[in-house]
């Protein structure tokens, strides 16, 4: 179609650069869909719940990715111009069935990995370490790595560093809770031991998260035993087995196998932060009401305040991650809804007064082609403006991985709510070209990843199924395009939607339109039938029989008005001609005239009207 009706879209960014020859990462309902990791040895390579695959260094978002083709595992770069992950020549953890955390800390690259199962030969829970090359912007492998720090398979292994240099992990193994640390460098480690602190017996499913805070690392674990997330601390510089234990959250049902946890130094909101997930939903006849996924966090009293409740039994929350931005005081939960997987929710909270409201939340993954995506994944570190925001997930089904991005901005710098500048068509015009289409101009710049096919509709008045159609995006006007993917049925009535509100599109900042756009329009009649009658000719008036004269005047007519005439006299061709006609010098004996019409449809009379007489002396 010639125009389009326009709005901000996933792909919109993708405009420009395609004119570069720019290749770009294919734009999902929301968000973007990576490439496959499917050959049958990876289920969930973004998994588990506490790790993290994401970091920020050099001012780009790097992760750890699953090459199928190797079948191992690699650092990739993410190129936010065309969205997509490039795979670097950095081979990291060649074991399939490992899972993996990984920690920059602003020097080098950590990864801790252990095996999953026991299909590996080599059974090792590993430590690596890697050095940045600003110039090459690659990573190199240092020596004396990999550094062997436990034994056996795990579920899920986790690192942080303290503030003397020396790095922790933690995990369960055997129903028990483990953490060890390295000694005199990076690549020498302790024996693991068990932590010297009560509530360490656990289920075998439960697991253990560290996270370093305020010169101290904390472990914090489930214990679905007896309904407890426990947290221990060790002050940094103190002998190893030097522990002080304590309880985050206690109750019925109240544990499950989630945790992920950030931290912040010192701050007057709190000094660690845990997204939980707890079990009350697994008994007979929940409370529909009843907390599912809880924020907890640790005051600077070093007391747990009261849960914030993030989503309920009816909201189907599982694998929650937060995420901080420290720089503009928010906070962000991001999880899946629908316990096997389905859609990454986010709700975003202040420092300040971390609250969220009711629901399941904005969308932030979605992906009518991959149902099953699960496993939210991004960086340890705390975001901010300049590095923005994003979340890797997988689809265990189609195989493959999705991402999206949050534009940070102040939430100081902007509240205001975007508007809707200009539509086109107008709305309650008529007489709209059937190849015709809309155009959305916003008041300010559009954030592509809560725009989506929901979001921007066109409806056929007395239809309940969206026209289907494509949807762009040209940032350099703020104008977005909807085409249809045919021609609009003439004299027909339209709708256009444009959501707004908490689950409608968003500004970069993340400010919603208000309410729903909605306007009408309709496209022109269809034409009159085509007119393929002929006119009929009549000669009204001129001579007859036998005349004396040597001239003839004839007057003729159309059975259609706006008719033009032609004429022929005798042998002669047909010439154009108009009533009244007149001949002059004409030679004694008989003569014929012809006159035909031809209408303004171009439908000429073919059977010319015709009068003969004759000249006589």
């Amino acid at each position: 179609m010639k125009r389009h009706i326009s709005v901000l879209f996933s792909l919109v960014l993708a405009v420009t650069l395609l004119a570069g020859g720019m290749a770009l990462a294919t734009p999902t309902d929301v968000g973007y869909r990576d490439f496959s990791y499917g050959n049958g040895t990876v289920n969930s390579p973004t998994g588990e719940k506490p790790q993290s695959k994401l970091w920020i260094n050099d001012g780009t978002w790097w992760g750890l990715l699953f090459d199928p083709a190797t079948e191992d595992f690699y650092i990739y770069r993410l190129d936010q111009a065309t969205q997509t992950w490039s795979k670097t020549s950095t081979l990291v953890e060649p074991r399939s069935s490992a899972r993996s955390d990984v920690l920059w800390d602003g020097s080098h690259l950590y990864v801790a990995s252990a095996p999953s199962n026991t299909q590996s030969t080599n059974q090792a829970a590993q430590l690596r370490r890697f050095s940045y090359d600003k110039a090459s912007k690659s990573y190199t492998l240092d020596a004396g790595f990999p550094a062997k720090v436990a034994s056996n398979p795990l579920e899920a292994i986790v690192l942080d560093k303290d503030t003397t240099g020396r790095l922790w992990v933690t995990y369960t193994q055997g129903s028990k809770v483990y953490v060890n640390r390295s000694l005199t460098s990076d690549s020498s480690w302790d024996t693991p031991f068990v932590l010297p602190v009560n509530g360490t017996t656990v289920d075998p499913d439960d697991i253990s998260a560290v996270v370093a805070f305020d010169s101290k690392i904390g472990v914090m674990w489930s214990n679905q035993i007896d309904g407890t997330f426990y947290f221990a601390t060790h002050n940094d510089g103190d002998p190893g087995n030097a522990w002080q234990g304590g309880v985050a959250m206690q109750g019925n049902k109240y544990s499950d196998d989630h945790i992920n946890l950030k931290s912040l130094q010192a701050d007057s909101s709190g000094r660690v932060f845990a997204a939980v997930k707890t079990s009350v939903g697994d008994v007979a006849n929940p409370d529909s009401n009843a907390p599912l996924i809880d924020l907890l966090v640790l005051g600077t009293d070093g007391k747990w305040k009261q849960p914030v409740t993030f989503g309920r039994v009816q909201d189907d929350h599982t694998r929650p991650i937060v995420i901080i931005d420290e720089q503009n005081r928010t906070l962000y939960m991001f999880a899946t809804a629908r316990v096997n997987g389905g859609t990454i929710y986010y709700k975003q909270a202040p420092l300040d007064r971390i609250s969220f409201a009711n629901g399941q939340g904005t969308p932030f993954i979605q992906s009518s082609a991959d149902t099953i995506v699960n496993n939210a994944t991004s960086t340890k570190q705390n975001v901010n403006s300049a590095s923005g925001l994003v979340v890797l997930a997988s689809d265990t089904n189609s195989k493959y991985y999705l991402h999206n991005t949050l534009n940070l901005n102040s939430n100081n710098a902007d509240t205001t709510a975007p508007t809707v500048s200009s539509v086109m068509p107008a709305d309650a015009a008529t007489g709209v070209a059937a190849a015709d289409n809309a155009e959305v101009t916003f008041s300010e710049a559009m954030d592509p990843a809560t725009i989506t096919g929901s979001t921007f509709t066109l409806l056929k008045q007395g239809a309940t199924t969206a026209i289907t159609a494509t949807v762009r995006y040209d940032g350099a006007t703020k104008k977005a395009t909807l085409d249809p993917s045919v021609d609009l049925e003439a004299g027909t009535t339209y709708t256009v939607t444009l959501k707004g509100g908490a689950s409608g599109v968003k500004d970069l900042a993340g400010n919603p339109l208000t309410a729903d756009k909605t306007w009408s329009f309709s496209t022109a009649a269809p034409p009159p039938p085509a007119d393929t009658t002929a006119p009929d000719t009549t000669i009204d008036s001129g001579p007859s029989g036998t005349v004396g004269g040597k001239s003839a005047t004839f007057t003729f007519s159309s059975s259609k008005p706006n008719s033009t005439f032609e004429c022929k006299l005798d042998g002669a061709a047909f010439s154009a001609c108009s009533s009244p006609k007149k001949y002059t010098g004409l030679a004694n004996g008989s003569h014929t005239v012809q006159v035909r019409a031809t209408d303004a449809a171009r439908n000429t009379d073919a059977t010319p009207a015709s009068r003969t007489w004759t000249v006589g002396r």
